[in-house]
């Protein structure tokens, strides 16, 4: 009696068990997806003056809504950190087009504030015109149009880049060239990419030809929009040379790579972005450099290395390096 009460709680231990495991699994599978913009549009109403609806968000939306092409104009662009995002615009705005008896507005929407990154979309608005705006219940969801930035031929989801001309440094009778690149996927043996979709993985990798005469520290790395508008600017590597990471956008690590001990890559993974003030981006590094024999040390592994640059100020000398992105549709 005694060994049938032992296995009966045995087996209720090993259910609780995988019980406990399921549960784990089921809640890092929520969590995976969190990328995602989960969302509806409610009480999309419209006349002749008029064009409103509600976008409701599964969680705090902490991103941009704008109107399609029109990102500077701050009557066309919406940001809220709740779940509910309320949008009333007049018909004259935004690049609202009159076809036959509707209106339709074209938004775009983006997790990130500034860039248009992984898990944005692009929607299609279609609204019947009315006299009057009808009281319409708050949960009655209204059919949209809904195009993925990252399957979409029709709208401006590819990169293209255009090398600016390598820095050349010379010293004692000896040149050697520093380069930025962006190559394709998160391998240093990717290829040169010469377009590139939003979200694809990309690396940025500095490379310095030979390391005989210099040696490099990569620091102060920014993407802007070419502008000078301050809310569009985006740091990716800090000025003690340490990643900036930003979820879709930029990983944490810089790692120094050397080959034959001679050629030298400081590289970090990011992925394909779109400033949302420009369809051209800018990316514009620092580059501090020293005559050999001398000791540097990139930040790797989050580690933060602080080269006491107050000490070594005048054994360094700066450079900038430049890509420019530009989209293409």
């Amino acid at each position: 009696m005694i060994s049938n009460n032992v296995k009966v709680v045995n087996n209720y231990v090993y259910v609780i068990y995988f019980c406990f495991k399921l549960l784990i699994c089921f809640t890092i599978s929520i969590e995976a997806i969190d990328y995602k913009l989960n969302y509806s549009v409610q009480n999309l109403q419209c006349n002749e003056k008029e064009f409103k609806l509600s976008l409701i968000f599964n969680s705090n939306f902490n991103g941009v809504i704008f109107g399609k092409d029109y990102f500077q104009d701050t009557n066309c662009k919406w940001y809220n950190n709740e779940n509910k995002v309320e949008i009333s615009v007049n018909t004259n705005m935004c690049g609202i087009n009159k076809n036959g008896n509707e209106y339709e507005l074209t938004l775009i929407m983006s997790p990130e504030k500034n860039i248009i990154v992984e898990g944005a979309k692009e929607i299609l608005l279609k609204c019947l015109i009315t006299e009057d705006f009808k009281n319409i219940p708050e949960n009655d969801e209204i059919d949209e149009i809904i195009i993925s930035l990252n399957s979409s031929q029709n709208t401006s989801s590819k990169l293209q880049f255009t090398p600016i001309t390598p820095s050349t440094l010379t010293g004692n009778g000896y040149a050697t060239k520093i380069s930025l690149q962006i190559l394709r996927q998160h391998n240093m043996k990717g290829s040169l990419a010469k377009d590139a979709k939003i979200g694809e993985p990309l690396t940025m990798n500095l490379h310095l030809e030979d390391t005989k005469l210099y040696n490099i520290i990569l620091s102060d790395c920014y993407a802007h929009d070419g502008k000078g508008n301050d809310k569009a600017i985006l740091k990716i590597i800090d000025s003690q040379g340490c990643g900036v990471p930003l979820a879709r956008a930029v990983e944490e690590n810089v790692t120094t790579q050397t080959i034959n001990g001679n050629e030298k890559n400081i590289f970090i993974n990011i992925y394909g972005f779109q400033f949302t003030s420009n369809n051209n981006v800018y990316f514009e590094c620092k580059v501090k450099t020293c005559i050999q024999p001398c000791f540097v040390k990139q930040c790797e592994n989050n580690t933060k290395n602080v080269f006491k640059e107050e000490n070594n100020k005048n054994k360094f000398t700066n450079i900038v390096v430049k890509y420019v992105l530009e989209m293409k549709p």
